[in-house]
């Protein structure tokens, strides 16, 4: 019979009821939630039942008069708050004692209508839920009471009241060193005991998601833990956790292993069927009795040794610092440098061995003629040291040599890097060569992008025709200019002729210990373009090698620049002033007399490959609609324009290099495009190039950055130039550079190479 107070009974049998459920769990340790199913807090009996928990019951309360065992089940949603999702893995909630009943939410004063008693049971997990099984009072009468007769141990658990086994010596705390299954099976470094030791037993977990839950082991064999049921959460590398000895529950273990039998809790001498069913006929067909057992001596406890203070560890390494050299001249010495060093402790005096290891040099390329070798010493503390090996130059012409310098034999530690490379380098000429033969008929023209935007051959290279240029200086002809501020002469000349694959050939010579100098060579035609390109075979070898000689700069970058010249017919010709040139480049277009502001490319080496960057000399573009002038000296493009990445280039075969551009004629709408083997690989279209407008484009000074010039032509300028307007393209040229400074000793490249630029061809429309 249910029993309830009047005044809840009073309200129950009226037409409408303002019930609530409400739930209270009171963990074992203690800790009590309470919930409702209520729209707003309760508090009843000093306790207050939450209304956002989030529970339902999944069924009807149903209870009967029989001792069957009664149940329900609850959802509810999981809440860091209450009830949380880590608690429930861990078992805090097993066995946890619950009450469901119902109030009045308007006056629970008025008492409650206990609906179920109980303990939770089983709790399944659900993404954001849980369900809880709640098991009634009768739960009790299914455990069993008292002892059955049966030959095994009937103890709980190891150790517990009735066991009363020491569990001390049978606890080893060890990390987890391995996980072969992340909620069930893991394994431990050390070598505690013999297998299936632990088998039945427990581990309890110290540290890790793990910390504090407790599993029984199913299995133990070559230091690998087998737990019979999964654990809460994923075992790591590191966690350290309890492995607690097992008992199989037979008295052979409880005699021999624990020496407990006087707490066994079986009946080990029960007899079995077959001694049952024993008659004098069948006695001798049973087998003989055992033997009794007798158990092993267990060794006595054994104190380990502490392990010997830890020695001095130590690796050796070499690196080259100055390791590929010009031999140098006949009766000269050039050195190379290396760095030996030792990681680790330090803090004793030490030495190692060095040796060099001939490839293709031979004792003659070293000083006094002998191979060099010898031992470094090392004082307490010192870690680095120099070494330096003498090379010795001669006037032989000769192929690139190599050689490793090799460390052997510390007296302390062990080589870790043994080898450094090293070259050295000829630098003596040979007899040039006879020139090559002349070039077979039909040099190829073609241009395909160039020619399919209706753009017409106006000009080409004559390498291998008669009268074809013998110095590099002359390649565009009488018409062309240089740069003779840092071009300095024929011997240090980036730019050559020669042959390759059967093609006359302009040449880029890298040379190797060499300062990049400038070469600027431009072709000016007597007609300006509003339309212009530039078709051009190139070749990169696979072996063209534009590292730095300097470890601080690994990455040398130098430039090659194909591009399109804008400006004024003399615009940067020998005679002219040169702050009508470089200055015209870095400063606005229009304040100058003429710029190389078309397209301006350079290759740059990255990760052993080469690649194409823009390096566009613009005034300003379009960008969203509204005209953006340049801001300062290099903001190319200007801000809100968007960037071009780096382009890779082939290297190893020829490739089409195709350049485009087409003039302004409102600020606005001019384009740069780069094609490579007739594929668009970059572009920049509505852009300012300081172009055709008539009123624009021609100012005196130097540097008057910021007019962006609307107003009418300078009154100070020479008279022919008033008549001339705005910008066009006068024609190609050609830049070499280092790193982006004529001069810089920091990019003086480590290896020697040749990249080879075949048929120039121009192309152009619209003559203004």
């Amino acid at each position: 019979m249910i029993e309830t107070s009047a005044e809840l009974a009073l309200h129950l049998g009226g037409e409408v009821t303002t019930l609530a459920t409400c739930i209270r769990v009171i963990r074992r340790d203690g800790t009590v939630f309470a919930f409702t199913s209520g729209t707003t807090d309760l508090s009843i009996d000093g306790v207050l039942y939450h209304a956002k928990g989030g529970f339902s019951p999944a069924a009807a309360v149903e209870t009967t008069q029989s001792l069957s065992v009664d149940s329900l089940e609850i959802d509810a949603i999981l809440d860091d708050e209450g009830i949380s999702e880590d608690d429930l893995r861990r078992g805090l909630f097993d066995g946890a004692g619950i009450d469901v009943f119902l109030v009045n939410w308007k006056n629970p004063s008025q008492g409650k209508l206990m609906l179920r008693r109980g303990t939770l049971g089983e709790v399944t997990l659900r993404r954001a839920q849980f369900a809880a099984e709640i098991r009634g009072l009768s739960q009790a009468f299914a455990t069993q009471i008292g002892e059955l007769y049966q030959p095994g141990c009937n103890v709980r658990r190891l150790g517990d009241e009735r066991c009363k086994v020491d569990l001390t010596p049978f606890t080893h705390t060890v990390e987890c060193s391995a996980v072969h299954q992340p909620r069930r099976q893991f394994a431990h470094a050390a070598n505690l005991q013999a297998d299936h030791t632990f088998s039945f037993g427990t581990v309890k977990f110290l540290s890790g998601a793990n910390q504090g839950t407790e599993a029984e082991v199913k299995s133990y064999a070559s230091g690998v833990f087998t737990c019979q049921l999964p654990l809460p959460f994923d075992v790591a590398v590191g966690d350290s956790f309890q492995a607690i000895r097992g008992c199989d529950r037979t008295f052979n273990t409880c005699r021999t292993v624990f020496a407990n039998q006087l707490n066994f809790r079986g009946f080990p001498h029960l007899p079995g069927v077959d001694e049952m069913l024993r008659t004098s006929q069948t006695a001798a067909l049973l087998p003989a009795e055992e033997p009794p057992y007798v158990p092993p001596v267990e060794p006595p406890p054994t104190i380990p040794t502490p392990p010997p203070p830890p020695s001095e560890v130590v690796y050796w390494s070499i690196t080259p610092v100055v390791g590929d050299v010009a031999e140098g001249a006949a009766g000269a010495t050039t050195t190379m440098r290396f760095n030996v060093s030792r990681t680790g402790l330090g803090t004793t005096d030490a030495a190692v061995d060095y040796a060099v290891e001939l490839g293709t040099a031979t004792p003659d390329d070293f000083a006094g003629q002998v191979v060099p070798s010898g031992t470094m010493n090392f004082a307490a503390g010192e870690v680095t040291k120099e070494l330096q090996i003498a090379i010795q130059g001669d006037a032989q012409v000769e192929a690139d040599e190599t050689f490793n310098v090799v460390l052997a034999n510390p007296s302390v530690g062990s080589v870790r890097v043994i080898s450094a490379p090293a070259v050295i380098r000829n630098d003596d000429a040979a007899t040039p060569p006879p020139p090559p033969p002349p070039p077979q008929e039909g040099k190829n023209t073609a241009a395909p992008v160039l020619q399919a935007k209706g753009l017409s051959l106006i000009w080409q290279d004559n390498l291998g025709q008669p009268g074809a240029p013998t110095d590099s200086h002359q390649f565009f002809g009488p018409a062309g200019s240089r740069n003779t501020s840092t071009d300095f002469n024929l011997h240090d000349n980036r730019l050559s002729f020669g042959q390759f694959d059967g093609k006359p050939c302009m040449i880029e010579v890298f040379r190797p210990n060499k300062v990049v100098l400038l070469n600027y060579r431009t072709q000016y035609f007597p007609v300006r373009y509003r339309k212009m390109g530039l078709c051009v075979d190139v070749f990169y070898p696979n072996s063209l090698d534009l590292s730095s000689i300097d470890p601080s700069k690994p990455d040398f970058h130098g430039k090659t620049a194909f591009g399109l010249a804008c400006g004024h017919p003399d615009y940067n010709k020998p005679g002219v002033p040169t702050s009508r040139g470089w200055t015209g480049e870095v400063n606005w277009v229009e304040n100058q007399f003429g710029c190389a502001c078309g397209v301006n490319y350079a290759h740059r080496r990255n990760g052993g490959h080469l690649e194409f960057a823009w390096y566009a000399h613009i005034v300003g573009a379009k960008v969203s609609g509204m005209n953006r002038l340049r801001t300062d000296l290099y903001s190319i493009p200007p801000a809100g324009y968007p960037s071009e990445p780096k382009k890779r280039v082939p290297k190893g075969r020829w490739f089409r290099l195709e350049l485009y551009g087409a003039m302004d004629t409102d600020r606005s709408d001019g384009a740069l495009e780069m094609w490579i083997d007739g594929v668009l690989t970059a572009k920049m279209h509505n852009i300012d190039l300081g172009g055709w407008v008539g009123d624009r484009g021609i100012r005196a000074g130097l540097s008057q950055k910021g007019t962006a010039g609307n107003g009418p032509l300078s009154n100070d300028c020479p008279a022919h130039y008033k008549t001339l307007g705005g910008f066009g393209f006068v024609g190609p040229f050609i830049r070499t550079m280092g790193g982006g400074y004529s001069m810089d000793d920091q990019f003086i490249p480590k290896i020697g190479g040749n990249a080879y630029y075949h048929n120039w061809r121009v192309y152009a429309s619209n003559p203004i």
